[in-house]
């Protein structure tokens, strides 16, 4: 699994999850991958799409040497590493490359609206509501090829992170 962090592409890094990759580690007996990538403004925007693709490239070219399954990769992330995740997994897929097995994705900055969207109006709205109308209550999607049980354990583990019963 790769994991990209929150921030608001800006702030924090690889070690802001630690916990929360571990917990997914541990549940989904999976290697996660937690990208500490370049940050904004020092580094111009798409630089943390750039990063991400190239852990992806990566993790496919060197899997034998991490015992991985190049075709059982996932991609995951929380806020801003939301936005990195399915960003990435449409570069992938517009690429024809291979897809991640599953999306698991955390309060993502994503929008089903497939209008133009200037990024001033987008930034203007979510400045004013986080998280939406939800508040603080972690928002969730899993996405997955197929009903693997793995996507089962990943959501369980989110919902249970996020109740604090972990």
């Amino acid at each position: 699994m790769l994991f990209f962090h929150q921030g608001g592409l800006v702030i924090m890094d690889h070690l802001t999850d630690n916990h929360f990759c571990s917990l997914l580690a541990a549940r989904c007996g999976a290697l996660v991958f937690s990208l500490d990538y370049r940050l904004c403004p020092e580094n111009t925007f798409p630089a943390p799409i750039e990063d991400a693709k190239a852990l992806w490239e990566h993790v496919q070219a060197c899997n034998n040497d991490y015992g991985v399954d190049p075709t059982r990769v996932a991609l995951a992330g929380n806020s801003a590493g939301g936005l990195i995740s399915s960003t990435l997994a449409l570069i992938l897929r517009d690429e024809g490359s291979r897809q991640p097995k599953a999306l698991c994705l955390a309060s993502p900055w994503v929008t089903t609206n497939d209008e133009s969207q200037p990024s001033l109006s987008s930034c203007r709205f979510i400045v004013g509501k986080p998280n939406g109308d939800a508040g603080n209550v972690l928002q969730l999607a899993v996405i997955l090829q197929d009903q693997q049980s793995a996507g089962l354990v990943a959501f369980d583990a989110l919902t249970r992170y996020s109740s604090g019963n972990v």
